[in-house]
Parts: C-alpha cells; sequence; structure tokens
C-alpha cells in the first residue's frame, strides 16, 4: 500500500538513497518566497536499509561506546517505517506531554510520545465502507495493515534481542551494572544447581530482563496488552549556555487525493486514540538507575491516515473525524 505511495509522490526520496539516509529533516528553498519548506522522506521497512549491528562510539564528541543499528557501509543509523498502527495513546500536540492530565513534565524532559497497538477500528472500518469500499475490498485492507503490523514488530524484536546480544558479547561498558546483576543471578543460581551454564545463564537473564518497545502494558484498570512505544525529546538545552533549543514536534502530515501531502502540523492539536498513523523509528541502547535496553525515537514525520474523533475514541461514533485516509487505499 505504502509502497505505491513512496513511488508516486514527486517529493519522496529512495529509503536506501545517501539522502534519505543522511536526514528526513531536509529543507527545500521554494520560489515562491525563499522560505523552507519542510520535505516529506520515506525510509521503507528495515530490510530496505541493509541493518547490520555495530559497536561504536556515540558521537563525534563523545567516545564512550554503544550499540547502533547501521546502514551497511554508510556512517547513518538505520531510520525505518513502522506501516499503520492504531493509537493507543498519543502526545504529539505543540507541547508534547508537558500538560499531560496525569504526569505532566516540565520541558528540560517532555517528549513527544506514541504508544501504538496492532489492528485497526470499527470505525476506520465503517469509514472506508462510507466511502465505498466492499467488505471484501476492506478485509483486504486490514489484512495488508495487519501483516504489516506483525512484519514491523518482528523486525523490532529481531534487531533489539540483536543489539542486545552484541551489547553483553562485548561486555559493553554501558551495561556493566546489569551485565553484573545479571551474572550475580547466575552465580546465585549456581549455588542451587552445579549444571548450570553460568555464562548462558547470565546472558539469558541480562536479554529477559530488558526493555524493548515492544512490551506488555498492565493498566490499573483493564487488561494487560501489547503495545510499541516511541518517544521523542521535546527539546535539547545547549550544555554551555543553558538556552533551551527548538521545540522538536514532529512534522505530521496527510495524504492528499492528488498524491501530494499536506503538511497539517499547525492545525493539529492532538492525534485522538484510535487514529491510524504512519511513523518513522530508529533504535538507541539505553540505561538508567531503574531499567535498561533498547528504545525507539520518533522521527521527524509522522502520517495520519485515520484521525479519529473523541468520541470515536472512546467508542461512539462520530461525523467529524478526518477522512484523510481515503486517499491511501
Amino acid at each position: 500500500m505504502f509502497a505505491t505511495l513512496k513511488r508516486t509522490h514527486t517529493e519522496t526520496t529512495s529509503p536506501t538513497s545517501p539522502l534519505a539516509a543522511q536526514t528526513d529533516e531536509k529543507r527545500i528553498k521554494t520560489e515562491e518566497n525563499g522560505a523552507p519548506k519542510k520535505r516529506l522522506l520515506m525510509f521503507g521497512p528495515f530490510e530496505n536499509n541493509s541493518p547490520v549491528i555495530t559497536i561504536e562510539p556515540l558521537s563525534k564528541l563523545n567516545s564512550d561506546l554503544t550499540v547502533k543499528l547501521k546502514q551497511d557501509n554508510t556512517p547513518y543509523e538505520v531510520t525505518a517505517d513502522t506501516g499503520l498502527f492504531l493509537v493507543k495513546h498519543a502526545h504529539l500536540g505543540p507541547r508534547a506531554n508537558i500538560d499531560d492530565r496525569f504526569h505532566p513534565q516540565p520541558p528540560d524532559t517532555a517528549k513527544f510520545q506514541v504508544m501504538l497497538v496492532k489492528g485497526v477500528s470499527e470505525q476506520f472500518q465503517d469509514d472506508l465502507r462510507e466511502n465505498g469500499k466492499t467488505d471484501e475490498e476492506i478485509a483486504r485492507i486490514v489484512e495488508g495493515i495487519k501483516d504489516s503490523q506483525t512484519l514491523f514488530i518482528n523486525n523490532i524484536e529481531k534487531y533489539c534481542n540483536g543489539m542486545l546480544e552484541k551489547a553483553w558479547d562485548a561486555k559493553l561498558p554501558l551495561f556493566k551494572n546489569d551485565i553484573k546483576s545479571a551474572n550475580a543471578l547466575a552465580k546465585k543460581e549456581l549455588k542451587n544447581n552445579s549444571d548450570v551454564n553460568v555464562e548462558a545463564f547470565a546472558k539469558a537473564a541480562f536479554l529477559e530482563n530488558a526493555r524493548t518497545p515492544w512490551n506488555e502494558v498492565c493498566p490499573d484498570d483493564g487488561d494487560a496488552y501489547m503495545a510499541f512505544k516511541a518517544t521523542r525529546k521535546y527539546q535539547f538545552t545547549n550544555k554551555l549556555t543553558g538556552v533551551p533549543g527548538e521545540v522538536r514536534r514532529p512534522t505530521l502530515w496527510k495524504k492528499t487525493k492528488s498524491g501530494g501531502f499536506d503538511d497539517i502540523t499547525e492545525e493539529t492539536k492532538f492525534v485522538s486514540n484510535g487514529s491510524l498513523i504512519y511513523t518513522q523509528v530508529s533504535l538507541s541502547a539505553y540505561t538508567s538507575p531503574v531499567c535498561y535496553g533498547i528504545k525507539a525515537n520518533i522521527g521527524f514525520n509522522v502520517i495520519i491516515a485515520h484521525k479519529a474523533s473523541k468520541k470515536a475514541s472512546s467508542g461512539g461514533s462520530s461525523a467529524a473525524h478526518e477522512l484523510s485516509f481515503a486517499a491511501l487505499f
């Protein structure tokens, strides 16, 4: 579905091109007024980017080693498209989670965030039907979306596990405390079972206790569910001057019937639960006093394929939902 989208849109570069690999925030000048114009670049699934797992410095300015998912034979880290996912919860508005009702954050720690789950909403299918799709066509569309979701999650699990294994085998200093804890668990097990393979047990414990973007969520009320979480820092602060940088809100897009994309960032104050979105993510390692693992970072672009209203996201019906998805199917 989105493979066609990538080929037909004139401002979209190939997902494996050097330009796409370098940055998806590339801007071009317009002849009309000389103002910078945002450019939407698509990257495709993980396998389109020839991923390889490496151990190398965090950056040119930071020599601390980390594990990275890189494009083969390039200096660039992999950014991949998620495919369409159902929004369980999102902070994509202008102020990210600064004004969150339950866990408000100050700007220096605030993040844009998405919590995505597999499947599609009933309202999405009803809207397709209202726009002339037959039940057979709808079933085919839904099946294609679910297949792409499964492929993406399988890749997330594959590469997160691969990055963690690489980190363990290299005894990466970033995870030294977490590796130490895993070894302690293995030695404790050895006291109870003399046949245990300490190295294998410790490695298994390290992998099992690590967090990845695809995790079980256990709410205080309701059943547990699996969700994909990705974040993007609200803004960076200059360490020397203490001056906050620009707000790093992703650009929100919708596809038009003519085949292009409209930038709807300014007019979009929030993205409702139950919407279908298509975003871009990269993977990075992290550790903290309470947890460690691999996290997903939201890229510069989010395509809103079906924007549900508040009523629709809570199970009701609404005539005020966005129909921009009609151009995608």
